[in-house]
Parts: C-alpha cells; structure tokens; sequence
C-alpha cells in the first residue's frame, strides 16, 4: 500500500489554510473545498481522485525543496530530524516550536540557508515539473475511469523553504527590499517555468510555506488556473521579483 502521508499532509494544509483573494483562486479553492475522496490510499498516477457534484478532479502532488543542494532537500533532512525529536510523541505547536530551536535543527537549517542557490532552486523545479507535466496524459486516462460529467486535473506543489522568512527581493534595474514573509516569494522566471511545464494541467495550487508557518492555518495557498495565471497573480496580490535571497539570522 502506498504512504499517502506526505501528499495527505499537504492537502489537509491546504483546505485549512485562509482563502486565497480573488475570484480565480477561490474558484479553485471551492472546487477542492468538500470535495470527497473517491480513490483509494493505493492510487498512483494521480496521488488523489476526488469528486464534488459531477466533477471528477484528479490531484498530482509534488515537491520542490527551495532549500535544495548538491546533497538533496534540505527540507527532507529537516523533517527527518524532527520525526527523532518527536520520539512518537504528538507534534503540538509549542513541541516543535521547541524542536524547531534545538541546536541540531538550527544546524541543518542554517547550513540550508548558507548553501542556497536560486539557479539551483529554478533548475530543480523545472526538473520535476516537466516530468509530471509530461504525465498529464496518462492522469487524465486515471480520473475518467470515475463515472462523472467533467474531469478537471490539478497540480498540488508543496515549496518548503526552512527559513524564518527573511527574504532580499530584487528588481529588474537590482534594486533591493527586505520583507518577511510566510511563503516564498515568486519570481518571474519560476513564473515563466510553471507556464510552460505545468500547462497541460487544469489548474496549480502551490502550498508556499517557511518557518513562520508554525499554527496549522498559517500556510500560505496560492492558487491558478493555467489560463489565467497573470490575473490570478494580480488578485492574490502575490509579490513578483525579478530574484531573491534569503537573509541569514542568527536563529531561524
């Protein structure tokens, strides 16, 4: 049987997180909202079958560690240490704020921050977006053995990024602005990227989250409907740069 638990993880994120502004998101956001799972925990290809009404919505989760290096994600080797922490206890909000400042986290989350690269980051992300924008078809073939009216296909991106949420934005003439933010900033050519790998999906919906995340309902949900990604940026008020960095504290 196949451990949904990661892709189950992110979904009950996202339902639970505020709504997103704006029409275009919240049409998503509706479409997912109460809609009742339909396939089994041994589906594959996509992760999840839902329905609401007589739409079929297929789902695809994957993830992209911003914090990725030459080792891996950084964000696996996190959690992995934090699952040692827990020792099989509950993970309450004032636990992991606990383990969250252990010395051994704090080290690894710093060696992430240290090492970042947004080429990399971009690469990465262009890398596994591509291989399941290729795979759209055979999803599509998946959902339509449900018996419905319409079928519609998502991409579910979970974007970790370890961090405190102290970013550097930059502009297109470099100009530069602090911000703190619960999610990742986006830049114009990660924007560029999910135009052109995830196109052949219905609809994105990106769980974008840092260590300011720390209450169940604080992730930060953006959501797209691939004809219409400009006007949902604008709706959302989502922050565009040209790039960024993140700035290092002395704890995360």
């Amino acid at each position: 049987m196949a451990d949904k638990t990661v892709e189950a993880r992110c979904l009950d994120k996202i339902l639970h997180a505020p709504r997103p502004r704006g029409n275009t998101a919240k049409t998503v956001y509706e479409l997912l909202n109460g809609a009742a799972l339909v396939s089994d925990m041994k589906q594959e290809c996509p992760d999840f079958v839902l329905q609401k009404g007589d739409t079929v919505i297929g789902l695809e989760h994957f993830l992209v560690d911003v914090l990725v290096g030459e080792n891996g994600s950084n964000a696996r080797r996190v959690s992995k240490k934090r699952q040692q922490a827990l020792h099989g206890r509950k993970p309450s909000h004032k636990l992991m704020k606990r383990i969250n400042h252990s010395p051994e986290i704090q080290q690894q989350l710093k060696k992430g921050v240290l090492s970042f690269d947004e080429h990399q980051f971009l690469r990465e992300f262009q890398r596994v977006a591509h291989k399941h924008g290729d795979s759209t078809g055979g999803y599509r073939a998946t959902i339509r053995n449900y018996k419905a009216k319409d079928y519609v296909m998502g991409a579910m991106i979970e974007m970790p990024c370890q961090t405190n949420g102290h970013f550097i934005l930059y502009d297109a003439v470099g100009k530069s602005k602090e911000r703190t933010l619960n999610c990742v900033p986006l830049t114009q050519n990660l924007v560029a990227i999910m135009k052109r790998t995830l196109k052949d999906f219905d609809f994105v919906v990106i769980l974008a989250e840092t260590l300011l995340n720390e209450q169940p309902n604080d992730s930060k949900v953006y959501c797209f409907w691939n004809n219409n990604f400009d006007e949902a940026i604008r709706e959302q008020r989502i922050p565009i740069c040209t790039s960024f960095r993140i700035r290092m504290e002395e704890n995360l």
